[in-house]
Formats: C-alpha cells, sequence, structure tokens
C-alpha cells in the first residue's frame, strides 16, 4: 500500500484547523498554530516511511527533535484532550481510505489485466475449444 505524502498530509490538516499551508510550515508560533503542525509532524511520522530530518524540511527546514518534540506533544495532549484525539484519528482515517482510492502500483495493475486475460481465454476455450484453438494458432502463426 502507497503511504500518503507529507503535502497530502499537511494539506489535510491545514484544511481541518483553517490554515493555509504557508502558515503551517511558518516560524510562527502562536498555539493555534503550533498545535496543528505538531499533530501534521505525528502524522507525517506515523503515516509516512520518512525520517524525522526529512519530516522536518518539508516544514520549513525544522530539526529532528522539533519534529519529535512535536510529535511526544500531541501523544501527551491526546491522552488528556478526547476532541484531539477523535480529531487526530479523523485525520488518519481519511488520509488512510483515500488511499484506497489512488490506482494500484503498475506491476499490481499488469498482474491484475494479465488475470483478466487469463480467466477470459479460459471461458473462451471451454466454450468453444476448436474456435479458440484456429484463433491461437493464427496469433502465433501469423
Amino acid at each position: 500500500m502507497t503511504d500518503p505524502g507529507i503535502a497530502e498530509i499537511q494539506h489535510a490538516v491545514a484544511d481541518e484547523f483553517g490554515l493555509t499551508l504557508r502558515e503551517l510550515c511558518s516560524d510562527r508560533r502562536a498555539a493555534h498554530i503550533v498545535r496543528p503542525r505538531q499533530v501534521a509532524m505525528f502524522l507525517a511520522k506515523k503515516l509516512t516511511r520518512q525520517s524525522l530530518p526529512a519530516i522536518g524540511r518539508e516544514f520549513g527546514n525544522r530539526d529532528h527533535t522539533t519534529v519529535l518534540h512535536g510529535c511526544h506533544r500531541v501523544e501527551q495532549r491526546m491522552a488528556d484532550d478526547a476532541v484531539l484525539a477523535v480529531t487526530v484519528s479523523a485525520l488518519e482515517a481519511i488520509l488512510t481510505d483515500r488511499l484506497k482510492d489512488l490506482p494500484p502500483p503498475i506491476e499490481q495493475a499488469i498482474d491484475e489485466v494479465v488475470e483478466e486475460w487469463r480467466v477470459a481465454a479460459i471461458r473462451a476455450a471451454r466454450r468453444d475449444p476448436v474456435g479458440f484453438a484456429k484463433r491461437m494458432l493464427k496469433a502465433t502463426v501469423g
């Protein structure tokens, strides 16, 4: 399954908290910006395979320790704040459900098409074995 990208997480969190991406990644330290930023960092750490330094770079070149601190703060606040816990869970569900709508990786798509053709060929051969054999010979011989 494909991970959501950090940008997708940033968009979802910014929308949920009524911020712009510029505000979310800014160096402003107002609580109404810091908390959503920390939520986005927490979700990026949880839902992506990105390193803490990579996540920090996507949030205005923040240090990996800042990302780690933000993740810990979100975990602490979720234990005490049911509304925040529900909000974070909802964002996680939205982001992971979106993955189901994405096209599968190309290898998987090819395998699915090959399997459909294999099943169709078997059905055609069972319905009309002689006609199927003639078509196969014509296709392979030219």
